[in-house]
C-alpha cells in the first residue's frame, strides 16, 4: 500500500474538530499518524522489529485552536528545557572531581548524554500530564483520535500514534495482512461521508 495521506476538503468548508464552531482553516491541521502493525520479529527478546502500513491523518483546526496547542506545546518546551538545564548541572556534578566537586567544560558536555535522554524521558510525561490537565479546560483534543476519519481506520486495526514505536517496545501485536479491499472501501466512505481527500505521498 502506497504512503496515503487523508486530508480536509476545504472546498466543502469543513468545520474545526476541536470547537466544533469555527471554520477550518487550511494549513494549521493538526496531523496523526495511523499505523497498521502486520509483522513483529522479536530479535534476542530486546529489539523488536515491525513491518506496518501507515496513514497520515490532517485533523482540519482553526486558528483560535491551533494557538491554544502552541502555547500548551510552548509549555512542555519551556519545562523540558529547564529539565534539561537541572539534568545537566547535576549530573556534570556527578562526573566531577569528587575531591572538590569542580565542574568543567568536560563535565558539561560528558553530562549532555544522558541529560538529553532524560529530558526526552521527561518530555512526554509533561506532554501528557500538561495535556490531561490543560486541554479539557480549554476543549482541546490534541490526540484527537475520535475524529471520524480515525475512527474508521481504528476499526480496521489502525493504530493512531504520534511516531513509529521504538525498536525496545515490546507492545506491539501483529495484525492479520490488510484485507485491500476493505481498506479501499473505508477510504472511499472517508472520501464521500466526511468530506477529506486522499493523497498517495511517495
Amino acid at each position: 500500500m502506497a504512503h496515503i495521506e487523508i486530508k480536509p476538503d476545504y472546498t466543502k468548508n469543513p468545520k474545526c474538530h476541536f470547537c466544533k464552531k469555527n471554520d477550518a482553516v487550511e494549513g494549521v491541521e493538526t496531523t496523526r499518524k495511523c499505523f497498521y502493525f502486520e509483522k513483529v520479529f522479536h530479535l534476542t527478546g530486546v529489539y523488536h522489529k515491525y513491518t506496518y502500513k501507515m496513514v497520515d491523518v490532517l485533523v482540519p483546526s482553526c486558528k483560535e485552536c491551533a494557538k491554544k496547542d502552541a502555547k500548551l506545546s510552548g509549555i512542555v518546551l519551556i519545562l523540558s528545557l529547564l529539565v534539561f538545564i537541572a539534568s545537566v548541572y547535576v549530573m556534570s556534578g556527578v562526573f566531577a572531581d569528587t575531591d572538590n566537586v569542580e565542574r568543567n567544560w568536560n563535565n558539561v558536555l560528558i553530562a549532555c548524554l544522558p541529560s538529553i535522554l532524560i529530558t526526552i524521558l521527561s518530555s512526554v510525561v509533561l506532554n501528557f500530564i500538561i495535556r490531561v490537565v490543560f486541554e479539557p479546560k480549554i476543549g482541546l483534543e490534541t490526540f484527537c483520535d475520535d475524529y471520524a476519519p480515525i475512527k474508521k481506520l481504528k476499526s480496521l486495526g489502525f493504530e493512531p500514534r504520534d511516531e513509529a514505536p521504538s525498536p525496545k517496545y515490546s507492545g506491539i501485536k501483529a495484525n492479520e495482512p490488510l484485507d485491500a479491499e476493505k481498506m479501499n472501501m473505508t477510504l472511499q466512505n472517508i472520501v464521500s461521508n466526511d468530506d477529506c481527500l486522499i493523497k498517495l505521498k511517495s
